[in-house]
């Protein structure tokens, strides 16, 4: 109520034409504002995160199973209907729920655009990659022929950090020069399990706990990102940020599938491999050709990827968007 009064408020002091709803919530919101405020034709642009209800589900915070948690998905459920249906334009990260909606809702949605999670491609400067790298190898003691792979972000909710250190346990004893190197806001989980599971590797795992600022420098130490998440219906919506972070360094990813876009782009980019970390024989294969996929990394991946993820193109997108809306 206090949202929409404030509003209401804005669109009559500065004379709004359009909403930008960043979310579900926000753009009901918006939706609401447009039809009351018809007389003034307010457009209303959706820009859909991802499947909303149905993150509450994976977080645990709705339990479907419960008669008023229930509920309450279908409600959301109805308004997610609700504002794809009378926007006047939808941003969508991916293609895969686009398409996902469209299947579910019988309907194409014609004024849409995908523009997926992007990162300022200035900030994670390539040329600096190696200038970085020393420091770091040097920091932590990792020989300088060493393999290192990286996980950086949330170590909690979606992200499988006991499947991505069990993986790397598989590749230790094969790479023998392998370490790994986690970086995230909060160290605390992984530092539990590597205690309790595997304490014998210790020497080979690095745990940091770096700000938003620090990540181009510690990604500059990696050979490989790995990101395993969870495969849930609301997935599809996904556009990792962490993958555009990873990509805009030249660094080569290793994700799960059915994550968003994920496995097309990396397709489509050569930019890594897309694995089942439950196949031992999909592991095995990984570690007799690291070295192939450890070739793709470099400038013509960072090249490749600024088409996709760099922020200036996400801009320009948006401001495409707004022309096109104050003009109907």
């Amino acid at each position: 109520l206090k949202i929409i009064l404030m509003t209401i408020y804005v669109i009559l002091r500065f004379k709004i034409k359009i909403i930008h709803g960043r979310g579900l919530i926000p753009s009901f919101i918006g939706l609401i504002l447009k039809k009351l405020f018809f007389f003034q034709k307010i457009n209303l642009l959706f820009d859909c995160r991802g499947l909303w209800a149905d993150e509450r589900i994976d977080n645990s915070i709705l339990k479907i199973d419960k008669f008023i948690d229930k509920m309450i998905y279908k409600i959301l459920k109805i308004i997610e209907r609700f504002c794809l249906l009378n926007s006047n334009h939808i941003v969508f990260l991916t293609q895969k729920v686009k398409t996902e909606l469209e299947n579910l809702y019988k309907i194409e949605f014609i004024n849409s655009t995908i523009i997926p999670c992007c990162v300022d491609f200035n900030k994670f400067d390539f040329r600096k990659k190696d200038y970085f790298k020393k420091i770091f190898k040097e920091n932590y003691n990792i020989p300088e022929n060493s393999i290192v792979f990286n996980y950086n972000g949330s170590l909690t909710g979606v992200y499988l950090l006991e499947e991505m250190l069990s993986f790397f346990y598989k590749i230790k004893d094969k790479i023998p020069n392998a370490f790994f190197v986690i970086t995230s806001p909060d160290i605390n989980p992984a530092s539990k399990i590597i205690d309790l599971k595997y304490k014998n590797l210790k020497k080979s795992i690095i745990i940091s706990e770096v700000s938003h600022s620090e990540i181009p420098n510690y990604l500059s130490i990696s050979d490989f990102s790995i990101a395993f998440i969870k495969e849930t219906y609301a997935r599809c919506a996904m556009s990792p940020t962490k993958l555009a972070e990873s990509l805009a360094l030249g660094v080569p990813v290793i994700y799960n599938d059915n994550i968003g876009d994920v496995t097309s782009i990396i397709n489509k980019l050569n930019a890594g491999i897309v694995i089942d970390y439950n196949n031992s024989s999909e592991i095995q294969s990984f570690i007799n050709n690291y070295k192939k996929i450890y070739n793709f990394r470099g400038e013509n991946l960072v090249h490749m990827s600024k088409k996709y993820f760099d922020i200036s193109i996400a801009n320009k997108k948006y401001l495409d968007i707004y022309k096109k809306l104050e003009t109907n």
